[in-house]
């Protein structure tokens, strides 16, 4: 999720005192980057509701986790990215998903093209917390490519379109996904939105599944934001229903960082 036009490019102008801007709850990533030097933590919780279908072993809760510094003025380095770091399962095996990528963000917004659309891109590697010599067909690469939309001084739209391969004994296995996100500028605190979104299979083994969630960003300063929705899955093998929520924070923002590389 991104900021909407208005805010995006106050964060622009605004470079000294960067303001967080979570791409959570939702699946769809915005163009925007965190300041040079700045480090911002993303927690949630993702809760299945009863009578959900949960995969075999998977338990109802999760807790997704992504980090992100900020390396320059366009590029920020990311962490775990929305994925449990670590986690038990029902039978008390460990397992959990770490991954490293980026988000490069192309353009910066212009006050003078408020309309103009922005575009990034995300490159990523993701492999297994534990055991990864054990469960080397889990390694995989991908790249979301990333378009925000300004449509008004009140409504952006963001929308994301990604590919992935991880290492199969068989076949290199390519998955794919979609998704679109509407934010609305109710106010400089409170961000309404919607998403829909769709994994795509390549193979025969894989399922098409569309989701879709909605619910609200609450900027409490500019260093702490909260977020809620609910979500649900429209066509899937196995339907799912639950409840997000988290917490973004931006733990340094960069500023003494960013005044010692201009000081040499």
């Amino acid at each position: 999720m991104a900021l909407p036009a208005g805010l995006a490019v106050l964060a622009a102008l605004a470079e000294p005192l960067p303001t967080v801007s979570s791409d959570a709850p939702d699946q769809t990533n915005g163009t925007f980057t965190v300041a040079p030097g700045a480090w911002q933590m993303e927690l949630g919780l993702d809760a299945s509701l009863p009578g959900s279908e949960l995969p075999e072993g998977e338990l109802p809760l999760r807790i997704p986790t992504t980090l992100r510094l900020g390396l320059s003025p366009r590029v920020e380095l990311r962490a775990f990215d929305g994925e449990r770091l670590f986690h038990r399962d029902v039978r008390g095996e460990a397992s959990g998903e770490t991954s490293f990528g980026f988000k490069i963000r192309f353009d910066d917004p212009r006050p003078d093209a408020p309309h103009r659309p922005l575009f990034g891109l995300q490159p990523y590697v993701a492999f297994p917390t534990v055991e990864l010599l054990e469960h080397t067909e889990s390694l995989a690469l991908g790249a979301t490519l990333l378009w925000a939309q300004p449509v008004t001084s009140w409504l952006a739209i963001d929308i994301n379109l990604g590919a992935e391969i991880a290492y199969d004994r068989d076949a290199p296995p390519v998955s794919s996904f979609a998704s679109m996100s509407a934010q609305a500028f109710a106010s400089a605190r409170w961000l309404p939105y919607a998403e829909i979104y769709a994994d795509i299979p390549w193979r025969e083994r894989s399922a098409l599944e569309v989701g879709t969630d909605a619910g609200f960003v609450v900027v409490a300063n500019r260093r702490l934001a909260f977020n809620l929705a609910g979500r649900a899955t429209i066509v899937a093998p196995a339907r799912s229903y639950g409840v997000l929520a988290g917490l973004a924070v931006l733990l340094a923002d960069g500023t003494r960082w960013r005044r010692f590389v201009a000081s040499r």
